[in-house]
């Protein structure tokens, strides 16, 4: 925490205080969570509170850059209105810092191998559409580091400037990544475009959908079917 953010006017006993919500706030990102400004600024009111906002702005900067996002401030205006000024000085202040890149140790649980990439840089090289949900648009990519066809989902255009879309999308970037089990497609690397818009690329899974296995199912006569397959 940078204790330039501090104004002068508050007491030994309110800085303790925030550079102690701020400890925790960090110990949360190292441990690999996403935790909410929110839920630290509870305890602070006034001069206080305004200046405690800015730290835990500042560290959310940090963290969210080390893992591959370009927050803007436009993330931060809506869930805190009437505290622009905070949210300002605490994206001046990240102006000055330098971030280690997305496949730093310091990375949460998404996997190394992200680096600083980029769809239409070196390691990506998108090959064809493949699906398209609500939120997001999957993609058949080649990754050009160990020469193997991913499936490289990006938010849609239409989404990419909606702050809350942008969240839920990374978030499900992260929590896939968290996650091993067989029956999870395994994360390989999250990114941006150059435009901002984020994407992250995981396992290419062939063969045919569920959706195609259940009407492959269902159109099969079968007539000595128990009465258990005859339900499903």
């Amino acid at each position: 925490m940078s204790a330039m953010l501090l104004p002068p006017s508050l007491s030994p006993a309110e800085v303790r205080q925030i550079e102690q919500v701020c400890d925790d706030f960090e110990a949360a990102w190292k441990a690999g969570g996403r935790p909410a400004i929110e839920e630290y600024l509870s305890s602070a009111t006034g001069p206080e509170r305004s200046a405690l906002l800015c730290e835990l702005i500042a560290s959310d900067l940090e963290w969210r850059r080390r893992r591959g996002e370009r927050p803007v401030p436009s993330d931060y205006l809506g869930r805190f209105p009437g505290h622009a000024v905070p949210i300002e000085t605490a994206f001046r202040e990240a102006e000055t810092q330098e971030y280690p890149s997305p496949g730093a140790a310091e990375r949460g649980p998404l996997s190394p191998s992200a680096g600083s990439t980029t769809a239409g840089g070196t390691r990506f090289r998108i090959l064809r559409p493949h699906a398209q949900g609500g939120l997001g648009a999957v993609y058949v990519a080649l990754d050009g580091e160990l020469n193997r066809e991913v499936a490289l989902k990006e938010i849609r255009p239409s989404h990419a400037g909606d702050p809350e879309s942008r969240t839920r999308f990374l978030r499900e970037a992260e929590i896939t990544g968290g996650l091993e089990h067989p029956g999870v497609v395994p994360v390989y690397a999250l990114g941006h475009h150059a435009d901002g818009r984020p994407f992250y690329a995981m396992r290419f899974i062939r063969g045919e959908s569920l959706k195609e296995a259940i009407a492959r199912f269902h159109a099969a006569e079968v007539s000595d079917r128990s009465a258990s397959e005859q339900a499903l």
